[in-house]
C-alpha cells in the first residue's frame, strides 16, 4: 500500500465471481461477503492495520 491509503474492504451480499470482480475493479481492496463471517472480517482487518 502507499502511504496515506485507506483500504476499503467491501461488505455485501452480492457474492458473485463477478460481483466481487466489481467490487476489485471500482478500486475496493478486498471483499467480504454476507452473512459476515467474523473470522474472515478479523483477518482482513489484521492484514491492513499490519501493513500500515
Amino acid at each position: 500500500m502507499t502511504p496515506g491509503h485507506i483500504p476499503i474492504v467491501a461488505m455485501t451480499a452480492n457474492v458473485f465471481r463477478q460481483d466481487i470482480e466489481k467490487c476489485l475493479e471500482a478500486g475496493m481492496d478486498a471483499h467480504v461477503g454476507k452473512p459476515l463471517d467474523f473470522g474472515e472480517v478479523l483477518g482482513k482487518l489484521r492484514q491492513y492495520l499490519s501493513a500500515g
